[in-house]
């Protein structure tokens, strides 16, 4: 008789070919994000602080005549400081949605089908829905795959409570 494997605490999810997803690092940390999500990479344009907001709000930047609120991932995951303060040489991944949005990031890698190991409630500590999907193993690397839509909710309860 063979063991079978029993559905716990999490559950894998293979992608497969059909969905790719975009890997970039902030500071130590590997994220991915759908690659549908992402409508362009670019290098990171000047930012406006916005005084007393929460610092996972990186600031503003103007692109294309509008502007884009950019997260500092760091700050949103509470990962520690952020490493990107001081980095000229950082990116920023546009994630397509109304109203368009920014990643600020130290750097992309490529795009790549994952299989994620799914996150068993997906929520939070908080009891929000978490911004971290799962996580995925690429190149001897954890790479933590996010969701697009709770990453901005997360950032709107951060912004609505300070």
């Amino acid at each position: 008789m063979s063991a079978q494997l029993q559905p716990n605490s999490s559950s894998v999810f293979n992608a497969g070919d059909d969905v790719h997803h975009c890997v970039f690092r902030c500071g130590e940390h590997w994220f991915s994000l759908a690659a549908t999500a992402v409508r362009e990479i670019i290098a990171s344009p000047p930012c406006v602080v916005i005084p007393d907001t929460h610092r996972a709000l990186h600031g503003l930047c103007h692109l294309r005549s509008e502007f884009i609120p950019v997260i500092n991932l760091e700050q949103l995951l509470e990962l520690g400081s952020s490493t990107l303060e001081h980095d000229d040489n950082s990116k920023m991944i546009v994630i397509d949605g109304q109203p368009l949005w920014a990643l600020r990031v130290s750097e992309t890698s490529r795009l790549v089908a994952l299989e994620t190991l799914i996150a068993p409630d997906g929520r939070s500590d908080d009891g929000q829905a978490s911004a971290v999907l799962g996580t995925a193993m690429l190149d001897n690397r954890v790479i933590r795959v996010l969701d697009a839509k709770n990453l901005v909710d997360r950032l709107r309860s951060m912004l609505d409570s300070t």
